[in-house]
């Protein structure tokens, strides 16, 4: 992906080697003309001539990343002459310049731009100045006349430290798969807890060579012959680093930042998606039983287990069993689907028994591995062979309401037959009327468990009657209940006896009664409950109104005091000193340090903030030493605002709503990106 840091890069690297291509030319001539006339002082000439003509070059005809820009939207039709938007600040940008700008950052990465780069001038410079230089090395060698005298040679004067090129080796744990990589670039994005070795490649008289991190980190660079220095370490956080070397005369330079970000290895996630939630089964149904998961990891999984727990029995005799089960799994990709069988004959359930089992994972990390489970599903093998407990409280209270619609319903059977009897012959008017009595007696059954009467044996008599148990000592009815509960069996009673001997009529007043008494019924087993909440105590308006007395009254309100850490004390500070007229030099140059620590230590998450940092870092650097950089100053306050929170900072504008040309095109835009 390319970005504003990546153009502005490209166009630093341009820089580079004309520099170097113009540096070249000029030494390759003062070693040509320093061999003919056998002097060393032409080549030192030559050196400085060169490194003027390219800070000449620099100042009239610069490079900048607008040029680059240009190039790339011409070298690379997909850009759709768009490259410059990647030079403006996104938050800068309202509506489609915003979206082309995401567009076009996408479509193009780093390495495919620098490979399309312009290398005339260093090409130019190669072909011309290693010819010349090394044509005066063999003249020189070869004992041309010597200008100055030969009895005194004059010591030679250490050449200052420079930074050629920086190389990283990145070693991925052996976990991930990774291979190692080779990589020019100074920004980097490795794998946690990776090996990365830095080598660096001086040039001139280096007597130390580190790398500084910008939260106070160091690690230092050893000697491995010539202008090689070499470090290593172990990749766990992200950081911001700079080369540092110094000479023999405590000469010290350093490069500009460069990011070392760290991905860290996330855990793995696993999703069930089949059985989920809660299952029952019966009994016969006890068999395989389909596994289906989705597991996803950043560089494979390890091992699943199936962890289980069985509840056996009732009561107190509770039995509890816990498994853990190996699943089979090959899974390489960041993200399969695993498919298995669970076989419950194996478990030995039975009747009544519950299984709860999860599914956990664990990832291939080293040398902590991390973990995750799914969520727990319930299965229960239904028991048809158990006794359905009851409460007899609870059955009278839940069978009320169909057995009050029972006895209606029969009042309104009887005053239907007494209608149709006119049109009915007798037999026919008997037979109903019986028919009537039957389910009057079968209501009054139903009513007569509630008082212990569970069945009974009629004789040859129709008054004897054989009771197995105590009306009062098989019922949790309250006394009240009992007594209308006897007098509504009564009356059903009576009702289905005139039904039985063909007296619907008769029989009405009884079954009102028994329906009345129901009614009754239902509202003694009714259960009221008392709502409780706060009840203020009464206002004695008279006494207390308007007479500015408050004994009593207590404030309801809870205070508290929270402190929060300012991480952008000096960026706040600086901004507060850019704002004010004047010096202020010591003041602002020590705001500076602490803004620059304070973005360093975002920047290594937010690579945005390099650009901003890099400002601050040359404002610091022109207060040091005694020159005072005006567009600095206004680069380095734009930027800074940018760090600051817009909540704080300023109002956000509004955007104007869309024209319908806009709205169509962005349409468009989202139709060919997918």
């Amino acid at each position: 992906m390319i970005t504003m840091a990546g153009l502005t890069g490209l166009a630093r690297t341009l820089r580079l080697e004309r520099t170097a291509g113009y540096t070249l030319l000029g030494v390759g001539g003062g070693a040509l003309y320093g061999g003919l006339i056998g002097s060393p002082v032409p080549l030192a000439v030559g050196l400085l001539s060169g490194v003027a003509v390219a800070l000449a070059a620099d100042r009239f005809q610069p490079l900048s990343a607008a040029q680059v820009a240009g190039h790339l939207d011409r070298v690379f039709p997909e850009l759709e002459e768009s490259a410059t938007l990647l030079l403006q600040d996104p938050v800068a940008l309202r509506g489609l310049g915003r979206v082309q700008q995401q567009r076009i950052a996408a479509r193009l990465d780093l390495d495919r731009a620098r490979a399309t780069l312009p290398h005339r001038d260093l090409r130019r410079a190669l072909l011309l100045g290693l010819p010349m230089l090394a044509l005066g090395g063999a003249l020189f060698r070869a004992g041309a006349p010597v200008a100055t005298n030969p009895g005194r040679r004059a010591a030679p004067l250490p050449a200052a430290p420079a930074i050629r090129r920086v190389s990283v080796a990145v070693r991925p744990p052996r976990y991930t798969g990774r291979a190692a990589r080779q990589l020019d670039a100074m920004d980097l994005e490795v794998e946690e807890g990776s090996v990365v070795q830095w080598q660096v490649e001086a040039a001139g008289s280096v007597a130390g060579a580190w790398l500084a991190g910008a939260t106070g980190s160091s690690l230092p660079l050893q000697h491995r012959g010539g202008t090689h220095w070499i470090g290593e370490a172990t990749a766990f956080r992200s950081e911001l680093f700079r080369v540092n070397l110094t000479g023999p005369d405590s000469t010290r330079i350093q490069s500009t930042d460069f990011r070392l970000a760290v991905r860290p290895d996330r855990p793995p996630t696993i999703t069930l998606l089949e059985p989920t939630g809660r299952r029952s089964i019966a009994p016969d149904s006890i068999g395989p039983l389909p596994l289906v998961a989705q597991v996803e990891d950043d560089y494979g999984i390890d091992r699943v287990t199936l962890n289980l727990t069985i509840a056996s029995g009732q009561g107190e005799a509770v039995r509890f069993r816990r498994l853990q089960l190996a699943l089979a799994v090959k899974l390489r990709g960041p993200r399969q689907t695993l498919r298995d069988r669970m076989d419950l004959q194996k478990f030995g359930l039975g009747p009544g028994d519950e299984l709860y089992f999860f599914l956990e994972t664990t990832d291939r990390r080293e040398p902590t591995p991390n973990h995750s489970r799914s969520e727990t599903v319930f299965l229960t093998v239904r028991d048809s062979t158990s006794p359905v407990s009851s409460d007899l409280a609870r059955m009278a209270l839940g069978a009320q309401p169909e057995y009050f619609r029972s006895q209606r319903q029969l009042i309104i059977d009887t005053e239907r037959l007494l209608a149709d009897s006119a049109g009915l012959a007798r037999p026919r008017f008997r037979d109903r009327a019986n028919d009537l009595g039957i389910d009057q007696g079968l209501l009054r059954l139903r009513y007569g468990q509630f008082l212990g009467e569970e069945h009974e044996e009629e004789s040859s008599h129709l008054d004897e009657v054989h009771q197995h148990d105590v009306a009062e000592n098989a019922t949790l009815l309250g006394a009240t209940v009992k007594e209308k509960l006897r007098a509504a069996l009564a009356a059903m009673w009576q009702s289905e006896l005139h039904l039985r001997t063909g007296d619907p009529r008769g029989s009405l007043p009884y079954q009102n009664q028994a329906l009345d008494l129901i009614k009754q019924i239902q509202q003694d087993a009714r259960v009221y409950v008392q709502r409780v909440g706060f009840e203020p105590p009464p206002i004695e308006v008279a006494q207390i109104r308007l007479t500015g007395k408050l004994v009593g009254v207590e404030s309801r309100w809870i205070s508290h005091r929270t402190t929060t850490h300012d991480s952008l004390i000096g960026v706040r500070a600086v901004l507060a000193l850019l704002d004010r007229p004047g010096g202020h030099r010591p003041e602002l140059a020590a705001a500076l340090e602490t803004a620059g620590r304070e973005l360093a230590a975002l920047a290594a998450d937010s690579p945005g903030l390099l650009p901003v940092l890099g400002e601050v870092r040359q404002l610091s650097d022109s207060l040091h030493h005694g020159a005072a950089c005006r567009s600095c100053r206004l680069r380095v306050a734009r930027g800074l605002w940018q760090v600051i929170p817009d909540s704080e900072s300023r109002p956000v504008p509004q955007e104007t709503p869309p024209s319908p040309l806009e709205v169509r095109f962005r349409v468009l835009l989202q139709d060919a990106a997918r």
